[in-house]
Protein backbone atom coordinates (compact mmCIF):
# COMPACT_ATOMS: atom_id res chain seq x y z
CA UNK A 1 0.00 0.00 0.00
CA UNK A 2 1.16 3.22 -0.94
CA UNK A 3 1.48 5.94 1.61
CA UNK A 4 1.78 9.70 1.78
CA UNK A 5 2.84 11.54 4.59
CA UNK A 6 1.47 15.35 3.86
CA UNK A 7 3.22 17.85 6.08
CA UNK A 8 0.63 21.47 6.78
CA UNK A 9 2.46 24.97 6.77
CA UNK A 10 2.66 26.85 10.23
CA UNK A 11 -0.84 27.82 11.33
CA UNK A 12 -2.37 24.93 9.52
CA UNK A 13 -2.91 21.21 10.21
CA UNK A 14 -4.33 17.94 8.97
CA UNK A 15 -7.31 19.61 7.35
CA UNK A 16 -5.04 21.59 5.10
CA UNK A 17 -4.58 18.77 2.97
CA UNK A 18 -8.29 16.98 3.31
CA UNK A 19 -8.09 17.28 -0.88
CA UNK A 20 -5.58 14.51 -0.97
CA UNK A 21 -7.92 11.72 0.55
CA UNK A 22 -9.76 10.90 -2.61
CA UNK A 23 -6.22 9.47 -3.56
CA UNK A 24 -5.45 5.45 -3.84
CA UNK A 25 -2.93 5.98 -1.17
CA UNK A 26 -2.84 6.09 2.95
CA UNK A 27 -2.61 9.06 3.85
CA UNK A 28 -0.85 10.48 7.34
CA UNK A 29 -1.49 14.22 7.83
CA UNK A 30 0.31 14.24 11.08
CA UNK A 31 -0.14 17.80 12.77
CA UNK A 32 3.23 19.60 13.47
CA UNK A 33 5.10 20.57 16.74
CA UNK A 34 2.89 22.97 18.73
CA UNK A 35 -0.31 22.96 16.48
CA UNK A 36 -3.48 20.68 17.31
CA UNK A 37 -2.32 19.30 20.62
CA UNK A 38 0.75 18.05 18.90
CA UNK A 39 4.18 17.53 21.04
CA UNK A 40 6.32 20.76 21.34
CA UNK A 41 8.90 20.97 19.63
CA UNK A 42 12.54 21.02 20.62
CA UNK A 43 14.49 22.00 17.47
CA UNK A 44 14.11 21.60 13.62
CA UNK A 45 15.74 18.17 13.53
CA UNK A 46 14.01 16.94 16.16
CA UNK A 47 10.76 17.35 14.75
CA UNK A 48 11.67 15.76 11.26
CA UNK A 49 13.06 12.92 13.51
CA UNK A 50 9.34 12.72 15.59
CA UNK A 51 7.75 12.24 11.66
CA UNK A 52 10.16 10.00 10.48
CA UNK A 53 9.26 7.78 13.63
CA UNK A 54 5.42 7.90 11.85
CA UNK A 55 6.65 5.56 8.78
CA UNK A 56 8.42 2.67 10.98
CA UNK A 57 5.09 0.68 10.48
CA UNK A 58 4.83 1.90 6.98
CA UNK A 59 5.03 -0.58 4.25
CA UNK A 60 5.66 0.23 0.30
CA UNK A 61 6.63 3.47 -1.36
CA UNK A 62 6.40 6.09 0.51
CA UNK A 63 5.90 10.22 -0.84
CA UNK A 64 6.15 13.23 1.74
CA UNK A 65 4.40 16.39 0.40
CA UNK A 66 4.99 19.09 2.17
CA UNK A 67 3.68 22.49 2.02
CA UNK A 68 6.00 26.05 3.72
CA UNK A 69 7.20 24.93 7.36
CA UNK A 70 6.03 20.97 5.92
CA UNK A 71 7.87 21.60 2.66
CA UNK A 72 11.41 22.38 4.72
CA UNK A 73 10.67 19.49 7.29
CA UNK A 74 10.30 17.06 4.33
CA UNK A 75 13.51 18.10 2.51
CA UNK A 76 14.96 17.77 5.96
CA UNK A 77 14.09 14.23 6.23
CA UNK A 78 14.81 13.50 2.90
CA UNK A 79 18.47 14.49 3.84
CA UNK A 80 18.31 12.02 7.23
CA UNK A 81 16.80 9.41 5.82
CA UNK A 82 16.62 9.23 1.69
CA UNK A 83 15.93 5.54 1.21
CA UNK A 84 12.98 6.51 3.04
CA UNK A 85 10.90 8.28 0.26
CA UNK A 86 10.32 7.03 -3.00
CA UNK A 87 9.39 10.83 -3.82
CA UNK A 88 8.44 14.24 -2.37
CA UNK A 89 6.07 16.94 -3.50
CA UNK A 90 7.44 20.06 -1.89
CA UNK A 91 4.88 23.56 -2.00
CA UNK A 92 6.24 27.03 -1.32
CA UNK A 93 9.45 25.76 0.54
CA UNK A 94 12.80 27.64 1.63
CA UNK A 95 15.74 25.47 0.51
CA UNK A 96 18.22 27.39 3.60
CA UNK A 97 19.41 30.97 4.01
CA UNK A 98 22.45 31.49 2.91
CA UNK A 99 25.08 32.90 6.13
CA UNK A 100 24.51 33.58 9.71
CA UNK A 101 23.64 36.96 9.48
CA UNK A 102 20.58 35.98 7.49
CA UNK A 103 19.80 33.35 9.72
CA UNK A 104 20.21 35.87 12.77
CA UNK A 105 18.00 38.01 11.22
CA UNK A 106 15.06 35.64 10.79
CA UNK A 107 15.16 34.28 14.09
CA UNK A 108 14.66 37.65 15.40
CA UNK A 109 11.92 38.15 13.26
CA UNK A 110 10.49 35.26 14.50
CA UNK A 111 10.77 36.07 17.61
CA UNK A 112 9.33 39.14 17.22
CA UNK A 113 5.98 37.53 15.69
CA UNK A 114 5.87 34.60 18.74
CA UNK A 115 5.58 37.80 21.10
CA UNK A 116 2.59 39.02 19.67
CA UNK A 117 1.25 35.71 20.43
CA UNK A 118 1.99 35.51 23.91
CA UNK A 119 1.01 39.08 24.55
CA UNK A 120 -1.66 39.18 22.39
CA UNK A 121 -3.12 36.22 21.88
CA UNK A 122 -3.85 34.02 18.98
CA UNK A 123 -6.63 35.89 17.37
CA UNK A 124 -4.15 39.07 17.47
CA UNK A 125 -1.66 37.59 15.70
CA UNK A 126 -4.00 35.85 13.06
CA UNK A 127 -5.32 39.33 11.92
CA UNK A 128 -1.95 40.17 11.59
CA UNK A 129 -0.35 36.99 10.03
CA UNK A 130 -3.29 36.99 7.13
CA UNK A 131 -2.34 40.41 6.07
CA UNK A 132 1.48 39.53 5.26
CA UNK A 133 2.28 40.49 1.37
CA UNK A 134 2.94 36.70 1.36
CA UNK A 135 -0.41 36.05 1.23
CA UNK A 136 -2.27 38.97 -0.76
CA UNK A 137 -3.29 36.75 -3.43
CA UNK A 138 -5.89 35.20 -0.87
CA UNK A 139 -7.58 37.97 -1.57
CA UNK A 140 -9.49 36.74 -4.33
CA UNK A 141 -10.45 33.69 -2.65
CA UNK A 142 -14.68 32.92 -1.96
CA UNK A 143 -15.11 34.45 1.41
CA UNK A 144 -16.00 30.62 2.86
CA UNK A 145 -12.19 29.45 2.42
CA UNK A 146 -10.59 33.09 3.83
CA UNK A 147 -13.69 32.03 6.93
CA UNK A 148 -11.67 28.27 7.25
CA UNK A 149 -7.99 29.10 6.82
CA UNK A 150 -8.61 32.02 9.87
CA UNK A 151 -10.58 29.41 12.07
CA UNK A 152 -8.00 26.91 11.80
CA UNK A 153 -5.50 29.43 12.37
CA UNK A 154 -7.17 30.88 15.49
CA UNK A 155 -7.93 26.77 16.71
CA UNK A 156 -4.33 26.40 18.20
CA UNK A 157 -2.58 27.69 21.48
CA UNK A 158 -0.79 30.83 21.31
CA UNK A 159 1.94 29.63 23.43
CA UNK A 160 2.65 26.30 21.30
CA UNK A 161 2.55 28.29 18.27
CA UNK A 162 5.41 30.62 19.60
CA UNK A 163 7.62 27.55 20.76
CA UNK A 164 6.81 26.14 17.00
CA UNK A 165 7.88 29.13 15.38
CA UNK A 166 10.82 29.65 17.40
CA UNK A 167 12.04 25.90 17.72
CA UNK A 168 11.10 25.26 13.83
CA UNK A 169 12.51 28.55 12.28
CA UNK A 170 13.85 28.96 9.10
CA UNK A 171 16.75 30.73 11.06
CA UNK A 172 17.52 27.66 12.86
CA UNK A 173 17.69 25.00 10.12
CA UNK A 174 20.25 23.98 8.24
CA UNK A 175 20.89 24.41 4.70
CA UNK A 176 18.86 21.82 3.17
CA UNK A 177 20.51 22.06 -0.64
CA UNK A 178 23.49 19.23 -0.09
CA UNK A 179 20.34 16.95 0.99
CA UNK A 180 18.07 17.75 -1.93
CA UNK A 181 21.34 17.58 -4.79
CA UNK A 182 21.77 13.64 -3.02
CA UNK A 183 18.33 12.50 -3.40
CA UNK A 184 18.24 10.53 -6.04
CA UNK A 185 14.32 10.18 -5.65
CA UNK A 186 11.86 12.14 -7.72
CA UNK A 187 11.77 15.52 -6.81
CA UNK A 188 8.70 17.42 -7.53
CA UNK A 189 8.69 21.38 -6.53
CA UNK A 190 5.41 23.76 -6.46
CA UNK A 191 4.69 27.25 -6.35
CA UNK A 192 2.52 29.62 -7.47
CA UNK A 193 3.36 32.42 -10.69
CA UNK A 194 2.37 35.35 -7.99
CA UNK A 195 4.35 34.01 -5.44
CA UNK A 196 7.57 35.15 -7.14
CA UNK A 197 10.30 34.73 -4.27
CA UNK A 198 9.02 30.81 -3.84
CA UNK A 199 9.15 30.21 -7.88
CA UNK A 200 12.91 31.43 -7.99
CA UNK A 201 13.20 28.69 -4.54
CA UNK A 202 11.13 26.17 -6.48
CA UNK A 203 12.99 26.20 -9.65
CA UNK A 204 16.76 25.95 -7.54
CA UNK A 205 15.36 22.75 -5.72
CA UNK A 206 13.85 21.04 -8.96
CA UNK A 207 17.48 21.98 -10.57
CA UNK A 208 19.30 20.86 -7.91
CA UNK A 209 17.68 17.39 -7.76
CA UNK A 210 18.97 14.83 -9.48
CA UNK A 211 15.31 14.20 -10.82
CA UNK A 212 13.42 17.02 -10.27
CA UNK A 213 10.88 18.26 -11.61
CA UNK A 214 8.64 21.68 -11.52
CA UNK A 215 5.24 22.78 -11.79
CA UNK A 216 4.61 26.67 -11.47
CA UNK A 217 1.40 27.07 -11.36
CA UNK A 218 -1.17 29.75 -12.81
CA UNK A 219 -3.40 32.32 -10.73
CA UNK A 220 -1.71 31.47 -7.68
CA UNK A 221 0.36 32.68 -4.51
CA UNK A 222 1.95 30.82 -1.87
CA UNK A 223 -0.54 28.51 -0.57
CA UNK A 224 -1.15 26.67 -3.88
CA UNK A 225 -2.90 23.96 -1.80
CA UNK A 226 -5.34 26.46 -0.84
CA UNK A 227 -5.46 28.79 -3.71
CA UNK A 228 -5.49 25.43 -6.28
CA UNK A 229 -6.22 22.41 -4.16
CA UNK A 230 -7.28 20.30 -7.08
CA UNK A 231 -4.00 20.81 -8.92
CA UNK A 232 -1.69 20.11 -5.78
CA UNK A 233 -3.99 16.47 -5.59
CA UNK A 234 -3.17 16.03 -9.57
CA UNK A 235 0.18 16.38 -8.90
CA UNK A 236 0.59 13.80 -6.02
CA UNK A 237 -1.43 11.64 -8.24
CA UNK A 238 0.60 11.61 -10.89
CA UNK A 239 3.62 11.11 -8.65
CA UNK A 240 1.79 8.30 -6.64
CA UNK A 241 0.84 6.78 -10.01
CA UNK A 242 4.68 5.69 -10.93
CA UNK A 243 4.24 3.12 -8.09
CA UNK A 244 0.96 1.78 -8.67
Amino acid sequence: MRTVLALHGFTGGPASFDVLRGLDARILAPPLAGHAGAPAATSFDGEAARLLGMLEAAEGPVVVVGYSLGGRLALRMLGLAPSRFAACVVIGAHLGLANETERLERRRSDADWAEVLRSRGVDAFAEQWACRALFASQAALPAEATLARQALRRSHSAPALADSLEALSLGRMPDLRDGVARYDGRAHFVAGDLDAKFSTLAREGAALAQHGELTIVPHAGHDVGLEKPLVVAQIVREVLGVFA
